[in-house]
């Protein structure tokens, strides 16, 4: 799975959340079967721009992983799924099979190889989703096997295949990173965080 983090939101665009950051990424994460650790430093960060063409890559998934009444006080940005940080851990875990994951997302559950982008804020949640995904790594065999029927019944989105991109964003990055981790120790290979996350979007979109 590809993660990557998208930390502060400046603005909004319509497509995904990003966070000001200078540059594109640090490295790819390599997924289970390569059998290297992953960590922060292996989390690429998405950008801005990045995320306001998501609509031309329904290949990518969005994840925003701030709370829901954040999000309706803010908005979300254009294609992105809402899963709490605090549910990242399970909802990437075999304890939420395909189709839970997809009826309560609407997306199919991410394979070990998608690409994400977690976001939240400014990026700080989104890097505590992906860090919560790491810990996960021995659970990928049994993710792999569940169906993606729960997924899509939960999220009403197919779910994601291990070489999906996937983006996570929330307030500020730091959830949306977490999210981005988390889903990378699953094996999904294409995860990213957004981290500008929901700051930088509205910004940008004048929110």
């Amino acid at each position: 799975m590809f993660m990557t983090a998208i930390g502060n939101c400046s603005r909004v665009i319509q497509g995904f959340n990003s966070q000001r950051l200078g540059s594109f990424i640090n490295s790819f994460v390599k997924g289970i079967s390569t059998g290297s650790a992953l960590n922060m430093d292996s989390i690429k960060i998405a950008t801005y721009e990045e995320v306001k063409d998501l609509p031309n890559h329904p290949e990518k998934l969005l994840i925003d992983v701030r709370e829901p009444t954040e999000i309706s006080e803010t908005g979300s940005i254009p294609t992105s799924i809402n899963i709490p940080l605090g549910q990242v851990r399970r909802s990437f875990s075999d304890e939420l099979s395909d189709r839970e994951f997809e009826i309560l997302y609407h997306v199919k559950k991410p394979k070990l190889d998608d690409y994400l982008i977690f976001t939240c804020r400014t990026g700080n949640r989104s890097n505590q989703a992906i860090q919560q995904i790491l810990p996960l790594v021995s659970q990928v065999e049994q993710a792999l096997k569940s169906s993606s029927e729960e997924f899509k019944a939960k999220y009403q989105h197919e779910k994601p295949s291990s070489d999906q991109e996937i983006i996570f964003h929330c307030k500020i990055g730091g959830r949306a990173q977490k999210g981005a981790e988390q889903a990378a120790s699953l094996g999904f290979t294409n995860v990213r965080n957004y981290k500008g996350s929901w700051t930088e979007w509205a910004q940008k979109e004048n929110l």
